[in-house]
Protein backbone atom coordinates (compact mmCIF):
# COMPACT_ATOMS: atom_id res chain seq x y z
CA UNK A 1 0.00 0.00 0.00
CA UNK A 2 2.98 2.57 1.10
CA UNK A 3 4.40 1.42 -2.47
CA UNK A 4 1.05 2.59 -4.03
CA UNK A 5 0.81 5.94 -2.30
CA UNK A 6 3.89 6.54 -3.14
CA UNK A 7 3.39 6.23 -6.87
CA UNK A 8 0.33 8.19 -6.48
CA UNK A 9 2.05 10.95 -5.26
CA UNK A 10 4.77 10.88 -7.92
CA UNK A 11 2.30 10.78 -10.29
CA UNK A 12 0.11 13.62 -9.37
CA UNK A 13 3.26 15.56 -8.62
CA UNK A 14 4.30 14.68 -12.42
CA UNK A 15 0.42 15.63 -13.83
CA UNK A 16 0.61 18.58 -11.94
CA UNK A 17 4.42 19.40 -13.73
CA UNK A 18 2.81 19.39 -17.34
CA UNK A 19 -0.96 18.50 -17.12
CA UNK A 20 -2.19 22.12 -18.43
CA UNK A 21 -4.23 22.41 -20.70
CA UNK A 22 -3.91 24.62 -24.09
CA UNK A 23 -5.69 25.28 -27.03
CA UNK A 24 -5.45 23.35 -29.95
CA UNK A 25 -7.04 21.18 -33.07
CA UNK A 26 -8.52 18.19 -33.25
CA UNK A 27 -9.99 16.19 -35.72
CA UNK A 28 -13.88 15.75 -35.99
CA UNK A 29 -15.76 14.62 -39.40
CA UNK A 30 -12.86 15.71 -41.58
CA UNK A 31 -11.98 18.97 -40.02
CA UNK A 32 -9.89 20.13 -37.79
CA UNK A 33 -11.92 21.94 -35.24
CA UNK A 34 -10.41 24.34 -31.80
CA UNK A 35 -10.13 22.83 -29.10
CA UNK A 36 -9.16 22.45 -25.42
CA UNK A 37 -6.00 19.90 -24.92
CA UNK A 38 -4.87 18.46 -21.87
CA UNK A 39 -1.87 15.89 -21.41
CA UNK A 40 -2.20 13.50 -18.73
CA UNK A 41 0.37 10.70 -17.53
CA UNK A 42 -2.55 8.09 -17.72
CA UNK A 43 -4.15 5.33 -20.20
CA UNK A 44 -6.96 5.96 -22.17
CA UNK A 45 -9.50 3.57 -20.46
CA UNK A 46 -8.64 5.42 -16.96
CA UNK A 47 -9.28 8.68 -18.14
CA UNK A 48 -12.43 7.74 -19.67
CA UNK A 49 -13.74 6.23 -16.60
CA UNK A 50 -12.94 8.81 -14.56
CA UNK A 51 -14.94 11.15 -17.02
CA UNK A 52 -17.87 8.84 -16.91
CA UNK A 53 -17.92 8.15 -13.40
CA UNK A 54 -17.50 12.30 -12.48
CA UNK A 55 -20.00 13.45 -15.18
CA UNK A 56 -22.53 10.93 -14.68
CA UNK A 57 -22.67 12.15 -11.08
CA UNK A 58 -23.39 15.60 -12.45
CA UNK A 59 -26.24 14.37 -14.54
CA UNK A 60 -24.50 14.20 -17.86
CA UNK A 61 -23.75 10.44 -18.60
CA UNK A 62 -21.53 9.73 -21.53
CA UNK A 63 -22.31 8.28 -25.31
CA UNK A 64 -20.21 7.15 -28.20
CA UNK A 65 -20.21 9.44 -31.08
CA UNK A 66 -18.41 9.36 -34.19
CA UNK A 67 -15.02 8.82 -32.11
CA UNK A 68 -15.91 11.10 -29.07
CA UNK A 69 -17.36 11.06 -25.78
CA UNK A 70 -20.39 13.14 -26.04
CA UNK A 71 -21.64 14.87 -22.28
CA UNK A 72 -24.87 16.86 -22.58
CA UNK A 73 -25.43 20.13 -21.08
CA UNK A 74 -22.29 20.05 -18.59
CA UNK A 75 -21.97 22.96 -16.50
CA UNK A 76 -18.42 24.07 -18.02
CA UNK A 77 -18.31 27.25 -15.35
CA UNK A 78 -20.43 27.41 -12.01
CA UNK A 79 -19.82 30.57 -11.22
CA UNK A 80 -21.17 32.12 -15.31
CA UNK A 81 -24.00 29.45 -15.21
CA UNK A 82 -22.04 28.60 -18.20
CA UNK A 83 -22.63 24.89 -19.82
CA UNK A 84 -22.41 23.34 -23.25
CA UNK A 85 -22.21 19.85 -24.90
CA UNK A 86 -18.46 18.18 -24.78
CA UNK A 87 -17.53 16.38 -27.16
CA UNK A 88 -14.38 14.74 -25.59
CA UNK A 89 -11.67 12.47 -27.56
CA UNK A 90 -9.08 10.20 -25.12
CA UNK A 91 -6.54 9.11 -27.43
CA UNK A 92 -2.88 7.41 -25.70
CA UNK A 93 -0.23 10.20 -26.77
CA UNK A 94 1.92 8.03 -29.31
CA UNK A 95 2.98 4.70 -29.76
CA UNK A 96 6.08 4.84 -27.24
CA UNK A 97 3.88 6.89 -24.63
CA UNK A 98 0.58 4.14 -24.37
CA UNK A 99 0.41 5.29 -20.71
CA UNK A 100 -0.32 8.61 -21.62
CA UNK A 101 -3.47 10.19 -22.88
CA UNK A 102 -4.01 13.50 -24.88
CA UNK A 103 -7.59 14.69 -24.14
CA UNK A 104 -9.05 17.20 -26.73
CA UNK A 105 -12.71 18.94 -25.94
CA UNK A 106 -14.68 20.48 -28.48
CA UNK A 107 -17.28 22.49 -26.59
CA UNK A 108 -20.60 22.88 -28.34
CA UNK A 109 -24.29 24.78 -27.42
CA UNK A 110 -26.38 22.95 -25.87
CA UNK A 111 -27.93 20.53 -28.50
CA UNK A 112 -25.92 22.25 -31.23
CA UNK A 113 -24.56 20.00 -34.44
CA UNK A 114 -20.93 20.34 -34.24
CA UNK A 115 -20.14 19.52 -37.74
CA UNK A 116 -23.00 22.27 -39.51
CA UNK A 117 -20.36 25.08 -37.63
CA UNK A 118 -17.16 26.82 -38.58
CA UNK A 119 -14.18 24.87 -37.55
CA UNK A 120 -12.86 28.42 -36.13
CA UNK A 121 -15.76 28.97 -33.89
CA UNK A 122 -14.26 29.28 -30.03
CA UNK A 123 -17.17 28.67 -27.99
CA UNK A 124 -16.55 27.36 -24.55
CA UNK A 125 -12.49 27.35 -25.21
CA UNK A 126 -11.51 28.71 -22.03
CA UNK A 127 -13.95 27.49 -19.75
CA UNK A 128 -13.47 23.61 -21.61
CA UNK A 129 -9.87 24.83 -20.30
CA UNK A 130 -10.66 25.45 -17.03
CA UNK A 131 -12.67 22.36 -16.47
CA UNK A 132 -9.73 19.80 -17.75
CA UNK A 133 -7.41 21.53 -15.27
CA UNK A 134 -10.14 20.53 -12.91
CA UNK A 135 -9.99 17.59 -13.95
CA UNK A 136 -6.65 16.55 -13.43
CA UNK A 137 -6.90 15.92 -9.72
CA UNK A 138 -10.31 13.58 -10.59
CA UNK A 139 -8.37 11.24 -12.94
CA UNK A 140 -5.48 10.94 -10.33
CA UNK A 141 -7.88 9.84 -7.95
CA UNK A 142 -9.33 7.34 -10.08
CA UNK A 143 -6.45 6.21 -11.05
CA UNK A 144 -4.93 5.98 -7.62
CA UNK A 145 -8.06 3.72 -7.20
CA UNK A 146 -7.44 1.54 -10.00
CA UNK A 147 -4.15 0.85 -8.66
CA UNK A 148 -5.65 -0.29 -5.40
CA UNK A 149 -8.27 -2.73 -6.47
CA UNK A 150 -5.21 -4.24 -8.52
CA UNK A 151 -3.23 -4.71 -5.17
CA UNK A 152 -5.81 -5.83 -3.32
CA UNK A 153 -6.62 -8.45 -6.31
CA UNK A 154 -2.98 -9.28 -6.22
CA UNK A 155 -3.24 -10.03 -2.34
CA UNK A 156 -6.46 -12.16 -3.00
CA UNK A 157 -4.97 -14.19 -5.15
CA UNK A 158 -2.22 -14.39 -3.10
CA UNK A 159 -3.81 -15.02 -0.17
CA UNK A 160 -5.64 -17.43 -1.60
CA UNK A 161 -2.60 -19.32 -2.78
CA UNK A 162 -0.62 -19.69 0.96
CA UNK A 163 -4.03 -20.77 2.19
CA UNK A 164 -4.46 -23.25 -0.08
CA UNK A 165 -0.52 -24.05 0.40
CA UNK A 166 -1.27 -24.27 4.49
CA UNK A 167 -4.06 -26.56 3.70
CA UNK A 168 -2.15 -28.83 1.87
CA UNK A 169 0.57 -28.64 4.53
CA UNK A 170 -1.93 -29.74 6.99
CA UNK A 171 -3.27 -32.26 5.17
CA UNK A 172 0.28 -33.68 4.34
CA UNK A 173 1.28 -33.66 8.40
CA UNK A 174 -1.97 -35.53 9.26
CA UNK A 175 -1.41 -38.20 6.47
CA UNK A 176 2.17 -38.47 7.92
CA UNK A 177 1.02 -39.00 11.25
CA UNK A 178 -1.50 -41.32 10.00
CA UNK A 179 1.30 -43.19 8.70
CA UNK A 180 3.44 -42.83 11.36
CA UNK A 181 0.47 -44.86 13.86
CA UNK A 182 0.19 -47.42 10.95
CA UNK A 183 4.16 -48.05 10.69
CA UNK A 184 3.94 -48.47 15.07
CA UNK A 185 1.21 -50.47 14.41
CA UNK A 186 2.49 -52.89 12.04
CA UNK A 187 5.63 -53.47 13.70
CA UNK A 188 4.19 -54.57 16.91
CA UNK A 189 2.09 -56.84 14.31
CA UNK A 190 5.51 -58.59 12.97
CA UNK A 191 6.82 -58.68 16.18
CA UNK A 192 4.17 -61.08 17.29
CA UNK A 193 3.99 -62.46 14.24
CA UNK A 194 7.53 -62.85 14.43
CA UNK A 195 6.82 -64.93 17.44
CA UNK A 196 4.27 -66.94 16.76
CA UNK A 197 6.94 -67.98 13.42
CA UNK A 198 9.43 -69.05 15.92
CA UNK A 199 7.25 -71.04 18.38
CA UNK A 200 5.47 -73.04 15.11
CA UNK A 201 9.29 -73.85 13.97
CA UNK A 202 9.54 -75.23 17.66
CA UNK A 203 6.37 -77.50 17.35
CA UNK A 204 7.42 -78.38 13.66
CA UNK A 205 11.43 -79.36 15.39
CA UNK A 206 9.12 -81.22 17.96
CA UNK A 207 7.59 -83.48 15.74
CA UNK A 208 10.16 -84.19 13.43
CA UNK A 209 12.30 -84.97 16.35
CA UNK A 210 9.33 -87.32 17.45
CA UNK A 211 9.75 -89.09 14.16
CA UNK A 212 13.48 -90.35 14.61
CA UNK A 213 12.46 -91.79 18.16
Amino acid sequence: MRKIWTLWIALMCLSTGFAQSMEGRVDYQKSKYRAAVLEVPYPPSQVEEAFDQYLKKKGSPGTNVKGFRLYRNVKLDPSKNFYGDMYVSMEKKSRKEKEATTVSVIVGRPNETISSRSPDDDYGIQESKAFLNGMVAEISAHSLNVAIAAQEDVIKKTQKKFDDMISDSTDLIKKMDELRDKMKSNAETLKGQRSNLAKEKDVLEGLKGRKKE
